[in-house]
């Protein structure tokens, strides 16, 4: 009976020794991704990589403007200057950009590819540990950027249909998918957001 009482009293030390250790190895793990988070929002807020925290210049922000230093493109700092539009409203927006010189820039205004609006979601992707690409660019300093759809200007036609697909990016996980014109003749009615894009030419 003593060796019994004995053993149930090691094992309940050893029980209690086990769930100190777990708590706090939870405990190092939580300060340890704490400290994390709390470098890479510092990293984001001053243009720095979140790895090493080496100053990157990527992105040069004015008022109504972001020059990207890698691609030489100029994005519009208002990823949601409009809200939600069908793609048949697209060229007129456009149009009154390039009207008004927005940002300085005239007549260069337009929808990114999908190649380029894809780089950024990239870009995010592999900077942050962000839930959604959005948050990302907001913090850092673009405004309005949606976690949902963007349209890009990339469109492809089958060979064999002769339908076509126009491309959209997701700001929230990244990714692309096409809307098909066999469901929608051309996407034209779908409503998705416009970040605007200008190759840089004043």
């Amino acid at each position: 009976k003593r060796f019994e009482e004995e053993r149930q009293e090691f094992e309940k030390e050893k029980a209690a020794r086990l769930e100190k250790e777990r708590q706090e190895l939870e405990q190092k793990k939580a300060l340890t991704e704490e400290k994390k988070r709390l470098e890479q929002q510092m990293a984001m807020k001053k243009g720095f990589d979140k790895d090493t925290l080496i100053e990157t210049n990527r992105f040069i922000f004015s008022d109504l403007t972001v020059k990207d230093n890698k691609t030489n493109l100029i994005w519009a700092r208002d990823a949601n200057m409009e809200g939600k539009r069908s793609r048949d409203y697209i060229p007129k927006f456009m149009e009154r950009l390039n009207f008004q010189q927005y940002g300085v820039y005239g007549n260069c205004w337009r929808l990114p590819t999908k190649q380029e609006l894809a780089s950024l979601a990239k870009y995010a992707n592999e900077s942050s540990t962000a839930s959604d690409v959005s948050g990302f660019f907001n913090n850092m300093g673009f405004k309005n950027v949606q976690p949902d759809w963007y349209w890009t200007d990339t469109r492809t036609i089958s060979t064999k249909t002769q339908y076509s697909t126009v491309s959209i990016i997701s700001m929230k996980k990244g990714r692309a998918e096409e809307v098909s014109a066999i469901t929608n003749p051309a996407g034209e009615s779908y409503d998705y957001y416009i970040w605007s894009v200008c190759s840089g030419q004043k």
